[in-house]
């Protein structure tokens, strides 16, 4: 399966692209909206992926204008929440 929202990665692509880099982390609480407003939520794919190869997770701060050029990043418009422990966790790894 690609992963059809960035560059048409397979799975295998992704894990070796992690093995070759070596991180420590990747972003993994992270909703992408379509440029037709449809949300993609994958947080549970990437956090089952960070988790089977030893990678904490991180949520991103960035963000896109609503300019129908440019998909909306982020939790815009949702009621996406971390629970509690995970925001701890981040929390905790950014003073490592």
């Amino acid at each position: 399966m690609a992963y059809v929202y960035q560059d048409n990665f397979t799975k295998e692509d992704i894990s070796d692209l992690v093995r070759e880099l070596k991180p420590d982390g990747i972003e993994a609480n992270y909703l992408f909206v379509t440029r037709d407003g449809k949300i993609i939520d994958e947080t549970e794919r990437w956090n089952d992926f960070a988790k089977n190869n030893n990678l904490f997770v991180t949520v991103g701060s960035d963000f896109h204008r609503k300019d129908n050029s440019h998909p909306q990043i982020g939790f815009t418009n949702t009621s996406f929440k971390l629970e509690e422990n995970v925001i701890n966790e981040i929390i905790q790894n950014l003073k490592l």
